[in-house]
Formats: C-alpha cells, structure tokens, sequence
C-alpha cells in the first residue's frame, strides 16, 4: 500500500531572511552605481629654445709687427702664427727668399662664448676655409689669412683643440680662434726685391657660426 505524502509547508521565517538578503544584495549593487565621478582636462605642452647667446669678448689680434714681402717674381712668403691655444707663444716662419716677418708686440686670440645653449652638447663652430685678405687703406698690399684655429677654455667632455665643442653642464662654452698670416709675393711693379709694407693697421671681418 502506498502512503500520501504531504507536501512541506514553507516557513514564513526563512522566505523573510531570503527576502531581506536578495534586497541587501540590490541595495549594495545600486549603491555602487551611484559613486561619484569627477573628469578634469589635461593640457600638454613643450616649449622649444633653439637659440643662444654667442658673444665675443676679444678680437684676433696678432699684434705689432715689421713685415717685409718678396716682390722678386719668386712667390716667396713668411708667416705668423697666432695660436688659439693660450699657453703657446706666436712664432713665425720665414721663407727662402726675401720676404720676412718680425714680432715686434705679441698678439692674442679673439674669444667667444656661448650661453644658453643645451648642457653637455656638441655644438658645430664653422670658421672661413678660404683665405681672407688684411688689407689697409692706404696702399695696395695686403696680408692673407691662410688658416684659423679653435680652442676651447670653458667646455664639457670634449677635447680643447676639437671640433665640435660640448657645452659644460650648464650649456656654456667658451673658446678662442687663432690663425696664421702670410705676407703677399710679387707686390711690387718698380723691381725691388725686398719690399717694406707700409706702416699702417691691415685688417678684415670674417664670421663665425655655432650651431647644433
């Protein structure tokens, strides 16, 4: 014989604590919904300093000199050399015939600086590669620059007579410029051979470029 079972009748208890977890659960998950959010606008920027200050404290002098040229159709030449570096003294070369130069009072290198510029940077200094004339107003001949020379006295890790030359760790640098003069050949049409330039101060302007 089978026996009727009765179905379990629910207790009121236990649907009550189920209903009151199913309602924490969506109270939690709406107060999460409900968290406040603030945006704020970001502005990005970079300011580019590509200049620098270059400055010149000194101009190339290579001081006071008697100089003689070769007019006798050789080509002979004597030259000064001003260093850029400034423990060595100026010296002077004379050729086979009958030019000559003598150092009557010592010059001294022109000097440049730079300010500014980015630190422990190679920076490019260009001088003239062809020759520049020194020239007086009062008579025709004339001397030639024939080479120009840098050293740096105030640099980062490079080395002093090199070229490029790095800025210190303050983007500073300063350096010297030298450079050697040749007399003139052939100057005179009258035939002397040893001709006496006239006394006079001879000179030129040339530039020079720093950059990155």
């Amino acid at each position: 014989m089978l026996l009727s079972q009765t179905p379990k009748k629910s207790n009121p208890m236990q649907l009550s604590n189920k209903a009151i977890q199913l309602m924490s659960v969506c109270t939690l998950v709406f107060a999460s919904s409900l968290v406040a959010a603030e945006t704020q606008s970001v502005t990005a920027s970079v300011t580019v300093q590509n200049t620098f200050t270059l400055s010149k404290s000194a101009d190339l002098d290579f001081g006071t000199i008697a100089a003689f040229a070769d007019s006798s159709g050789g080509g002979d030449t004597s030259t000064l050399i001003m260093p850029s570096d400034p423990a060595v003294t100026p010296s002077t070369t004379t050729g086979s015939g009958d030019s000559a130069i003598q150092i009557l009072t010592n010059g001294s290198p022109a000097t440049l600086s730079v300010t500014g510029a980015a630190p422990n940077t190679d920076l490019q200094v260009t001088l003239p590669t062809t020759p520049i004339a020194l020239t007086a107003g009062g008579t025709a001949m004339n001397f030639s620059i024939t080479a120009l020379t840098t050293y740096a006295t105030t640099y980062g890790g490079t080395t002093p007579n090199t070229r490029p030359i790095q800025t210190d760790g303050s983007g500073d640098m300063t350096f010297n410029i030298g450079g050697t003069i040749a007399t003139t050949a052939n100057t005179d049409t009258a035939g002397s051979v040893n001709e006496p330039y006239v006394d006079d101060t001879y000179s030129a302007t040339f530039n020079v470029v720093v950059q990155y």
